[in-house]
């Protein structure tokens, strides 16, 4: 009897990763890298600052910021706000 040999299967994601978000850009636009994060990045993704400008004054609700999780593809969503002063900012 011969040996049986088995080949992984397994998926790898083809997507291409979202952009980049720059420190001085708006959080929600792309995927952040959590190993990379500014300060004010982190300020913005916890609540603290507004998403799009950076304020800290007037905050509300503003949607979701993401961050890498892991090395598959997956990505943490974190519910961050925006000042009701920023203009552009659509809500």
């Amino acid at each position: 009897m011969s040996p049986i040999t088995i080949q992984s299967t397994a998926l790898r994601p083809t997507t291409t990763p979202p952009p980049q978000v720059s420190a001085t850009t708006d959080v929600r636009v792309g995927l952040l890298d959590p190993l990379a994060l500014t300060a004010d990045q982190a300020a913005r993704l916890h609540g603290q600052r507004c998403a799009r400008c950076g304020s800290a004054a007037n905050l509300r609700p503003g949607g979701y910021a993401y961050t890498r999780s892991g090395n598959d593809g997956g990505r943490l969503g974190w519910a961050v706000k925006l000042c009701a002063d920023c203009p552009g900012t659509g809500a």
